[in-house]
């Protein structure tokens, strides 16, 4: 069985299905997602804050919730994602950063500071992470 070049590695997943948000882009399995519309996941992009990791591919409804996507949304797992731009470090292990977006990391970036890196690979250039979910408040 192949290993996909970025996504999930090890640790425990906690598995959740939610809708997909209309305007979402399609989903690739491994891909970030963060919350949209209240109660309805989409592809992440850069900045965005994460929510979870999609388990299986989605493509986007003509409504809200019209398509369902599993996603792990455990704080433990373990990813492996490139940088966005220039080259990972060991000066990045146990460091906060961003997304880059739905399968990249912003190393230059520490506003959400909800990607924590475990360790790093500085040949094929790849952060070990685990992904904090951003949970909002109902205010």
């Amino acid at each position: 069985m192949a290993i996909d070049k970025y996504g999930y590695r090890y640790g425990p997943r906690y598995p959740q299905t939610y809708g997909v948000d209309s305007t979402s882009n399609a989903i690739a399995v491994g891909d970030v997602v963060t919350e949209a519309t209240a109660g309805y996941v989409k592809k992440a992009s850069a900045g965005d804050r994460v929510f979870g990791v999609a388990m299986e591919a989605a493509t986007a409804g003509s409504a809200d919730g019209d398509v369902k996507v599993q996603v792990d949304v455990s704080p433990y797992s373990v990813y492996e994602y490139p940088p966005d731009a220039g080259s990972v470090t060991v000066a990045l292990i146990h460091r906060t950063m961003d997304l880059g977006g739905a399968r990249s990391i912003d190393i230059d970036a520490s506003a959400d500071d909800d990607v924590y890196v475990e360790n790093v690979d500085t040949s094929a250039n790849t952060l070990f992470v685990r992904l904090v979910p951003y949970f909002q408040g109902v205010a």
